[in-house]
């Protein structure tokens, strides 16, 4: 094992690299570098199963099997599933694999296949990678909890300097009026994301006794949307085939209902802001940010009194699944820097990503409407016909692509990262909306208005 493409040594190894192919370790280790995972390589399963410690708590396994015979990859994953059962593991194969082979990989318990070409060339693996370990935590506000009551999971507080999370509850303990006076002021607390269905049930159990209490239940509403979403996003990474079309069309009906009981709740708050989460759960870039862009969406829609404002939340959960297809440079620049710092090839790299979206909905055989299809080509549109891909004439670019435009906007403007601060209302007020007012460039004027009017 070559030692010196081992991070720092950690309680725990978040990530299992198993491979002996330089081009394969290179480019883990790019992506190993930007997320700072914790991370051991190993040259074959083999020397895996000799080892001790904490290579049993890896979270997730990334396999190299270009190189392997289809016959034998399947055996390679189930001693992996053996080795560590609820880890994620992810295989890279050759791209001449057929389809029979990638389904049988499949049922052996691959959670994802990526053919070689993708694995260098496109950012699947960063994508799945981020949300496989980075949205192990996911965030809640402290203002939900209720004094007198006791939760089932643990809860943690992350480290602002080195993003660390921090237990500082253990379950079962009561939770008094001190114990949340004391962490009113982080605003931001953390739990696992296997623990969602016991934060729920907490809600249920210990409702809040304020005007607070239908803020809980949104802010619940919206978390499930979003690791729903985030779900799907993986299954259309996956390149086996016939085994996740239904599986794709199940998940998205489930969506369906999570964006339904959003919907409603939505409709009945003059600041629904306050229940969208704004953390960058993951920090990967555009498409972990759907749930929060698709609220925002359904938020604008329904003010402005748009039919079937769900058409456009579901168009902008998927408007930028694309960018999973980009290049790791021009992807890694948006992430890190914003698609203002890209040159005039990455530009017209980045400018195919809503082809992309349509086509990655498509090919995973995704049931959308037309109007949901015409809405995510569009999502980049705009009125002056500068934007991209196709540059229609004003009048031909849906209203419902421009308010996925908008709310993209929106959400981006309010984003804020993991552990800081999130924005206020106000801010929305006071800086984004004077902006848009004055943006005749990319949305009519009724949309223009009609923002000022909402917030």
């Amino acid at each position: 094992m070559d030692s010196s493409l081992h991070a720092p040594k950690t309680q725990n190894t978040d990530l299992i690299l198993i491979s002996k192919t330089p081009s394969i370790v290179k480019r883990f280790r790019s992506v190993e570098e930007e997320f700072q995972l914790s991370f051991a390589k190993f040259d074959d399963v083999e020397l895996l199963n000799s080892s001790e410690g904490q290579s049993k708590a890896a979270k997730c396994f990334v396999i190299d099997c270009i190189e392997e015979k289809p016959g034998t990859i399947a055996g390679i994953v189930q001693s992996v599933k053996y080795f560590s059962n609820s880890a994620y593991i992810v295989v890279v194969v050759g791209s001449k694999i057929d389809t029979d082979s990638l389904d049988i990989i499949k049922k052996s318990g691959a959670s994802a296949i990526i053919l070689d070409a993708d694995y260098f060339d496109s950012s699947r693996i960063e994508f799945i990678l981020s949300q496989v370990l980075k949205t192990a935590y996911v965030p809640i506000k402290v203002s939900d909890l209720v004094a007198d009551s006791v939760l089932e999971c643990p809860l943690f507080y992350i480290l602002p300097v080195n993003q660390k999370f921090i237990k500082f509850y253990n379950p079962g303990n009561n939770i008094d009026a001190k114990f949340i006076e004391k962490y009113m002021p982080t605003n931001e607390i953390y739990i696992r994301r296997e623990d969602i269905d016991r934060w729920s049930e907490y809600l249920k159990t210990f409702p809040a006794s304020d005007e607070n209490v239908d803020i809980r239940g949104g802010r619940a509403k919206f978390l499930r949307l979003h690791y729903s979403f985030i779900d799907l996003a993986l299954m259309i990474t996956d390149q086996s085939t016939s085994a996740t079309f239904a599986k794709g069309n199940e998940q998205l009906k489930e969506i369906v209902g999570f964006v339904d009981e959003l919907s409603e709740t939505i409709k009945i708050f003059n600041d629904p802001w306050e229940f969208i989460n704004n953390s960058s759960v993951g920090d990967f870039g555009s498409v972990e940010r759907g749930a929060a862009v698709a609220a925002y969406a359904n938020l604008i829609a329904s003010r402005l009194g748009i039919k079937n404002p769900k058409e456009v939340m579901i168009s902008a959960l998927l408007a930028d699944v694309g960018c999973l297809l980009l290049s790791p440079g021009t992807n890694r620049k948006v992430r890190n820097e914003g698609v203002e710092a890209l040159n005039k090839e990455e530009l017209a790299e980045y400018s195919k990503h809503p082809s992309y979206s349509l086509n990655q909905c498509l090919s995973r055989k995704l049931q959308l409407s037309e109007n949901i299809k015409k809405n995510i080509l569009q999502s980049h549109e705009r009125m002056d016909r500068s934007g991209f891909p196709n540059r229609p004439a004003p009048e031909k670019i849906t209203m419902q692509a421009m308010i996925v435009k908008l709310a993209a906007e929106l959400d981006l403007f309010m984003q804020v990262r993991m552990g800081k601060v999130a924005k206020k209302s106000t801010d929305i007020k006071t800086v984004f909306i004077p902006k848009v007012m004055n943006d005749a460039a990319s949305y009519p004027v009724l949309l223009r208005t009609a923002l000022s009017e909402i917030f």
